[in-house]
């Protein structure tokens, strides 16, 4: 008879669900919860594939995705946000990214608000695709209530209406920027 030996593989990310606490996963698909694409009540950590994408509308204002603590996001697809008050990612703390896909939050053209990436504390980015944050009133492409630390070879940008106010960079405290891409605003 012969023997059987079972040999364990790596431990595999699963799939995101819309809700949850210290999320570690991976979406390959279109997620989408309503105000929320995906929220945590402490730490996301995201791989979002290319083709998947993760989405959050409400007309109040849409968050693609929202911790209460760290979001740590690697996308190579889609994170959006619509409605009135949009971001596309927004951490409570830390926002940790690495883009090479597109982050847009889209407040429209009678929002208040529409932020790219929105941390509380520090925004740590590494971008070399899209990401973008528009509304009538305030367009931030990334902003650190603290710090910003940004490398860029891709494109982030910023716009807003007749009158309202566009940043494509925003820091609390301290900017640190190498850009070999493109950093525009427009609009007020």
């Amino acid at each position: 008879a012969g023997l059987l030996v079972s040999v364990p593989g790596p431990t595999l990310a699963q799939q995101y669900q819309i809700t949850g606490t210290n999320q570690t996963c991976t979406n390959d698909i279109a997620l989408t919860g309503g105000i929320n694409g995906l929220v945590d009540s402490a730490t996301a950590t995201v791989t979002n594939n290319s083709g998947a994408s993760i989405t959050g509308a409400d007309p109040a204002g849409g968050f693609g995705i929202r911790a209460t603590q760290d979001v740590r996001l690697t996308n190579f697809g889609t994170v959006s946000a619509t409605g009135n008050q949009s971001n596309g990612v927004q951490a409570a703390h830390d926002a940790i990214v690495v883009n090479s896909g597109s982050i847009t939050a889209d407040g429209g053209i009678a929002g208040a608000i529409g932020i790219g990436i929105n941390a509380t504390n520090n925004a740590i980015v590494t971008n070399s695709g899209t990401i973008s944050g528009s509304s009538l009133q305030l367009g931030i492409g990334v902003v650190g209530f603290q710090n910003v630390n940004l490398t860029n070879s891709g494109t982030i940008s910023a716009g807003s209406g007749i009158g309202g106010q566009s940043e494509t960079i925003l820091a609390g405290v301290n900017a640190s920027v190498t850009n070999s891409g493109t950093i525009a605003s427009a609009g007020g």
